[in-house]
């Protein structure tokens, strides 16, 4: 909270001690009135604004590939990686950079001309896997345990210097513990480092972007993921300080969200009801209409040809929020779709081509009607979409039902184009669905 005032600490302090106690007392007019509420959760929306978010900022392959940030398998990919002279076109700093850190009194154990294999999850017997074993010439060898958010199994570490002592007698043996936090290891042979030391350095160094971007995109994707998951938080997530606000407050939050969510289906199913009762039910069908869906269909009973592998309907889409959402929503789409799909094959169909070209034939002002309307006509990112329109709301339940009536109303034009159309398209014999 570095970023909050001192009277906002002491605000937010008392408003979290408020909260807690409001959340224990059963919500009755005796221990808390509606008014009291409203005016709690205002200090909280006034004050939340000065809480500091989360600082991660940046996407990196951790999170476009959605896997675990932290994840030390992962890690220890990206490691070996970028240490691996084959792969990072012969760059030896990286490498170099972590030996130094480990072992300063050592000169640089790789050079340009050295040979380096790099063997992830080496096996050593009995003693387990070390994740990352490095192979330098027949001379040395570099065991790395890396850990991000799990802690040493038992004396791990000791087993690796017993395992690796055996396997490579002779050469020069180097061991690294590379954490977070820079804990110590069982074994006094790792020499601890910690991810906080690493990313110091490897900002040091010089990257030619020009010669290899591929390296360089790689390189600093890599620093990234470090910087914002790992080394900021000595690899265990903080809980942020409107977390912690959100945490305080849940059990007030949960019981106003159970009322509203409540309150919205019941509105919901009245506003289904009131669109229904605006329409001759004996034409229309008001199909898939769900709570738990962001389009509801309106199709007319005459369209659906199984005859046919034309789907036509109007849509309504209250995207990016559920239709029991609607109340919070600025805006919906209404839409006239024609989805051109064989639903037993899922091919595209050549029937939706042809019967867009009739119905412009039908009607060679169709365009100019849309355009005089405000619809737009033929979207080309939709190619499913005929025509669509959205309607401004508010979340006043009267106004929504009108909103949504008239918008039924202002597409009316099209319906008897649509229904000559499909006529005339059923007539011709080609355009029968193949695979009835």
């Amino acid at each position: 909270m570095d970023n909050v005032g001192i009277n906002d600490k002491v605000i937010i302090e008392q408003l979290v001690k408020q909260y807690t106690q409001l959340g224990k007392e059963e919500m009755d007019d005796s221990s808390a009135s509606i008014h009291d509420i409203e005016i709690k959760l205002g200090i909280l929306s006034d004050r939340v604004i000065h809480l500091p978010k989360d600082t991660r900022k940046h996407s990196t392959i951790f999170n476009i590939s959605r896997r675990n940030p932290y994840g030390e398998i992962f890690i220890s990919d990206y490691l070996a990686y970028i240490f691996d002279l084959q792969h990072n076109g012969g760059w030896v700093e990286p490498i170099n950079t972590l030996f130094k850190l480990a072992y300063p009194e050592k000169e640089p154990i790789v050079s340009e001309n050295t040979s380096v294999e790099i063997i992830r999850e080496f096996p050593l017997g009995n003693c387990g896997k070390i994740d990352l074993l490095i192979k330098i010439d027949d001379t040395s060898i570099i065991g790395i345990e890396n850990k991000v958010g799990s802690k040493e199994h038992g004396d791990q570490t000791r087993g690796y210097v017993i395992g690796i002592t055996e396997a490579f007698k002779g050469r020069d043996l180097f061991y690294i513990y590379l954490t977070p936090s820079g804990a110590k290891a069982s074994s006094e042979d790792f020499r601890p480092i910690s991810y906080i030391e690493l990313l110091k350095s490897l900002k040091t160094l010089r990257l030619d972007w020009i010669t290899n971007i591929r390296r360089g995109v790689i390189w600093d994707d890599f620093l990234t993921h470090i910087e914002e998951y790992i080394a900021m938080d000595n690899g265990v997530p903080k809980i942020s300080e409107r977390a912690k606000l959100y945490i305080a407050n849940f059990q007030i939050i949960s019981e106003i969200q159970k009322e509203y969510e409540a309150s919205r289906e019941a509105i919901f199913y009245h506003i289904v009801e009131r669109i229904r009762s605006n329409l001759d039910l004996s034409i229309w069908e008001i199909t898939d209409f769900s709570a738990n869906r962001i389009w509801q269909r309106v199709m007319k009973n005459s369209w659906n040809q199984e005859t046919s592998d034309l789907r036509l309907i109007y849509t309504y889409l209250f995207n990016p929020y559920n239709m029991i959402d609607l109340l919070l929503a600025s805006k919906f789409r209404f839409k006239f779709e024609i989805q051109g799909y064989n639903y037993k094959n899922w091919q595209k169909s050549v029937n939706l081509e042809k019967f867009i070209k009739l119905i412009q034939s039908q009607s060679p002002t169709i365009q100019k009607q849309c355009e005089e309307k405000q619809i737009q006509y033929l979207p080309i990112e939709m190619p499913w979409v005929f025509a669509y329109k959205d309607y401004p709301i508010d979340g006043n339940v009267d106004r929504i039902v009108t909103q949504m009536i008239s918008a039924f109303h202002e597409f009316s034009f099209l319906t008897p184009i649509i229904d000559e159309s499909l006529q005339l398209f059923l007539s011709d014999n080609t355009n029968k669905n193949d695979l009835q």
